[in-house]
């Protein structure tokens, strides 16, 4: 019996394979034009506005002083600028230039020629022209606050405790004169080391925040009169203290406060008193509270909690926390502050610039809008013209050299 053969035609695998070729061309093809069309798409639309536009970056002074005495405009490793105060009438922005942490101090002098030494400063900037005017010499400030309706400058000199007076007048007269070096009025003796510091237009005070070197910390809040210019109160709050603010709709200042054992928390303080007179609980998942801002229209505080990078949000007026805290921080969050005109947030981090619409963060709700790298140095210092919507980044080394940086915030980007 012959065999059947079961081999396929050669003509009929000829034609499946054509078919096959065929097909693979068109997808080919479709694939091609899709990612033209997306090139092209690409190229017509215009990218995406960054909400902070770089504006300018001016020169600042130098901490480093050179053995002849001259002021050199170069950076140092591990230098630093702390608060800022804008006088809104004057346009004059003051900026703590504290330098290198005493743990540092002997690295950063090692490193220098001998006969060098490093001056912390006060820098006053110009934020109508965008320019370097003045410098406040030999003071080691961390806080900042303006009084603009009685002419004055309050900042908290860590490094000697005192609170150091400028009169402002007297600093303008020297910088339309054309000279750059503005001098201290007057000094006050803190209890402890200051910190953050606030005034109060209502009452004519500066309350202070002082954690001490004591283990554990026993902080203190110093209150000045402004009037005399001496401290009137010292309220005593037996632990590390934070950031202090003055709430001028509900007449009372409020100041961050971390104990040793349990959660951080808010204390509200009635300067017609000058007592401790309610106290907020911070969630357990805020680590470290810090850095505040209050936003009076809506009356609630923003607290910047810094190991587990979150912001916390508290009723000034039922003193309870509100909202969740799912609203990520950069690292090491410092500094908060907001464009009220706006409710815009900024937490300067040492990474990055976080911010948020707050427009209802009465209801608890923060929508974050990113973090902005502006700098591979700390950001953490920062201020805000809620009248041009620019922002003030001081950065101690772009291009070897310190900077004021200007940014401004882009609405609705």
């Amino acid at each position: 019996m012959a065999k059947t053969s079961m081999t396929a035609s050669p003509h009929r695998s000829i034609g499946a394979g054509r078919i096959f070729t065929w097909l693979l061309g068109l997808v080919c093809l479709g694939l091609l034009a899709f990612l033209l069309l997306q090139l092209v798409i690409q190229l017509l639309t215009p990218p995406p506005v960054s909400r902070l536009q770089l504006l300018r970056d001016v020169p600042l002074p130098g901490i480093l002083v050179a053995q002849s005495g001259q002021t050199l405009r170069q950076s140092v490793h591990f230098d630093r600028f702390d608060f800022q105060a804008l006088d809104p009438q004057t346009g004059l922005l003051f900026t703590a230039h504290d330098g290198p942490s005493a743990s540092n101090f002997p690295l950063i002098m090692g490193e220098l020629p001998a006969g060098s030494v490093l001056n912390p400063s006060i820098v006053v900037f110009d934020a109508r022209q965008n320019k370097y005017v003045a410098s406040i010499n030999n003071v080691n400030v961390r806080g900042i606050t303006v009084a603009p309706d009685i002419h004055k400058v309050y900042a908290a000199d860590a490094g000697s405790s005192v609170i150091r007076v400028i009169d402002e007048q007297a600093c303008q007269v020297v910088i339309n004169a054309g000279q750059f070096v503005c001098t201290v009025a007057k000094s006050i003796k803190a209890s402890q080391t200051p910190d953050s510091i606030e005034y109060d237009a209502d009452h004519h005070e500066v309350f202070v925040s002082e954690s001490g070197k004591l283990k554990p910390p026993k902080g203190v809040v110093d209150v000045i009169s402004t009037q005399t210019d001496t401290v009137i109160k010292t309220i005593n709050l037996g632990t590390t203290v934070g950031h202090i603010r003055y709430d001028a709709a509900a007449q009372r200042a409020f100041v961050v406060v971390v104990p040793a054992t349990g959660n951080s928390g808010v204390l509200a303080i009635d300067p017609f008193t000058n007592t401790v007179i309610a106290h907020a609980t911070l969630p357990s998942a805020c680590t470290i509270a810090h850095g505040l801002a209050i936003d009076e229209s809506q009356h609630v505080a923003f607290v910047a909690c810094v190991d587990s990078r979150n912001l916390a949000i508290v009723d000034v007026q039922t003193m309870k926390p509100i909202g969740d805290l799912n609203n990520l921080l950069g690292i090491k969050a410092d500094i908060v502050v907001l464009d009220r005109s706006l409710h815009v947030l900024f937490v300067g981090c040492q990474n990055a610039i976080s911010v948020f619409d707050e427009s209802r963060a009465a209801n608890g709700v923060l929508h974050k809008f990113g973090d902005y790298i502006v700098s591979s140095n700390s950001s953490h210092s920062i201020a805000v013209d809620d009248s041009t919507h620019n922002i003030y980044i001081p950065l101690t080394d772009v291009g070897s050299r310190p900077v004021m940086r200007v940014e401004h915030y882009n609405q609705g980007q």
